[in-house]
């Protein structure tokens, strides 16, 4: 079953249009990653940003979970995100329209 991953985060550094550049790495990085299916990013009014990506299951999104901190922890722009910001949820999709 196809599972969508929900995180919301604040930046604590960088600028949106550097941020979004510097994601480019995260792009690349989890299309790699088995299972995925797509990648959006997003910027709520106010601040807030969320990361929505769905993965073909909870298992393929929880692999990914288990190494991207440490494959790219790293990067430029997880260095941009307040750590303490971060909340990460999981969705069952029961529905589908492309």
């Amino acid at each position: 079953m196809r599972v969508l991953e929900m995180v919301s985060f604040e930046l604590a550094a960088g600028s949106e249009e550097d941020f979004v550049t510097a994601s480019a790495e995260i792009d690349t990085w989890v299309a790699q990653q088995t299972g995925f299916v797509h990648r959006h990013l997003a910027k709520v009014d106010g601040g807030a940003w969320t990361d929505v990506i769905l993965w073909e299951s909870v298992e393929a999104a929880q692999q990914a979970a288990k190494k991207i901190m440490q494959e790219i922890g790293d990067c430029a722009a997880m260095r941009m995100i307040d750590p303490t910001t971060v909340k990460t949820t999981h969705a069952a999709v029961k529905a589908f329209s492309s």
